[in-house]
């Protein structure tokens, strides 16, 4: 059974990230409870990235930007998010299904974390399945015998050319961590001039 969580507002920043963006939202509307908005900010993407966005309008706000980084395109996110739960997910990442389940159930515990970080499984796309989404189901079951129903404070984070089944990063706005939040992820770069 599928449940709406109005309190979170997923933030998803992109560019240059058609390839696997599709998936991605996929699995944020796949949840077995979803969020109460999903914001993609792109960030200048010359792809096809805004075609992708658009076949997603009646699910997602999307909304461009110059190229300025991740961080102005998760902190122009961060603005416009109306949820009083924040999670994160990068564009060429994905969520199995009950991930945001998870972290609310956890989020809302009687101890009341301001921030809950969850275990990841790193994976890569096969060359020869590249420009295909979805992910596969040996993936998915690998991932989910591996890290579903660990919900943990732990933070979990690998860089590379490696893709993720990424726990959820989820934090409050109620009590300050929008803001910790958008400092967390730095000031925008300057342009060089």
């Amino acid at each position: 059974m599928n449940t709406l969580d109005r309190r979170v507002s997923v933030v998803i920043p992109v560019r240059n990230g058609e390839r696997y963006l599709a998936e991605a939202l996929e699995s944020i509307l796949g949840q077995s409870t979803s969020p109460g908005e999903v914001v993609v900010v792109d960030d200048g993407s010359t792809d096809a990235t805004p075609s992708v966005l658009e076949r997603y309008s009646a699910h997602v706000r999307g909304v461009r930007q110059s190229p300025a980084g991740v961080a102005a395109a998760l902190n122009h996110g961060i603005a416009l998010a109306h949820g009083t739960l924040l999670a994160f997910l990068d564009a060429d990442d994905v969520w199995l299904p009950d991930s945001l389940r998870c972290r609310v159930t956890r989020i809302d515990a009687a101890d009341e974390p301001d921030a809950v970080f969850g275990r990841m499984q790193q994976f890569a796309t096969p060359i020869s399945t590249r420009h295909a989404s979805p992910v596969s189901a040996s993936i998915r079951r690998h991932a989910t015998s591996h890290c579903s129903g660990r919900c943990s404070c732990e933070r979990a984070r690998l860089r590379g050319s490696a893709r993720s089944i990424r726990a959820i990063r989820l934090l409050r706005t109620s009590t300050g961590c929008r803001e910790r939040a958008r400092s967390a992820y730095g000031q925008p770069k300057c342009p060089k001039s």
